[in-house]
């Protein structure tokens, strides 16, 4: 497949999506939290990682309209971590 390009993930980006969707899972920002889980650092959000993924998708025109998406599916086999 062709490479679309990089993007690393950040905190502000993270912040942004726990603001849009609400959800304010301390594995996602809580850097003190996160210490105690096995993780050790706050992970990406799944969903911003496919939202990134999708418009990047419709920027190089490999997909033409987003709504005609009916289902998808995604495996994270890790963690995302922030800049990564």
């Amino acid at each position: 497949m062709k490479n679309l390009g990089n993007y690393k993930t950040n905190k502000l980006d993270n912040y942004k999506f726990r603001k849009i969707s609400g959800d304010n899972n301390k594995v996602h920002y809580d850097e003190n939290f996160c210490l105690k889980t096995q993780f050790g650092i706050p992970i990406v959000y799944a969903q911003l990682i496919v939202v990134n993924c999708l418009l990047r998708l419709k920027t190089k025109k490999i997909i033409k309209n987003l709504n005609l998406i009916e289902s998808l599916y995604c495996k994270f086999d890790k963690p995302v971590f922030l800049k990564e």
